[in-house]
């Protein structure tokens, strides 16, 4: 899914202007230690109580799908866009986390649509390091899609792009 994608390339440009109002916006911590996105949280219609751990609440609130409707549907042209947006912001959302000191990882997922065109799609999902809870993907390799957990170890150095 990577081929030909140069992920220290990535900038600003490639990120909606609601991702990137998101990533303004911040992170906050709740009373129970869960990490959300205020702008995303701002907007989340569900029970924040309806959870059975933090994880599950983060990843309800701070997962989202990247913004396609603009792409082609043909994946030549399709793939390397979205692949860029997803990443962006997923880099943008634990760069945002580590300047306000809270550890964080992010799955980026790229699948296909269930619907009669399949085209290719991309979701982004933020969690918090909760070493004492079950990770969100317990098994990486039992995905059904092309699967990528990054951490603040793999953003570009500080004061790169």
């Amino acid at each position: 899914m990577l081929t030909g994608i140069d992920l220290g390339e990535l900038d600003s440009g490639d990120l909606s202007a609601a991702h990137r109002q998101v990533i303004e916006d911040g992170w906050t911590k709740t009373d129970d230690g869960a990490l959300l996105l205020r702008g995303l949280l701002e907007r989340y219609a569900g029970d924040l109580h309806a959870f059975h751990d933090v994880v599950a609440l983060e990843s309800a609130v701070n997962g989202r799908g990247v913004v396609d409707w603009d792409l082609p549907m043909d994946d030549a042209r399709r793939r390397q866009p979205l692949v860029r947006r997803a990443f962006t912001f997923a880099y943008a959302a634990l760069a945002r986390a580590r300047e306000q000191g809270f550890a964080v990882l992010a799955l980026v997922s790229i699948s296909r649509a269930d619907t009669d065109e399949a085209p290719l799609t991309a979701y982004v999902t933020l969690y918090g390091v909760h070493p004492e809870l079950p990770s969100y993907l317990a098994d990486p390799a039992s995905a059904r899609e092309a699967v990528a957990e990054i951490g603040h170890a793999d953003l570009p150095p500080r004061g790169a792009r």
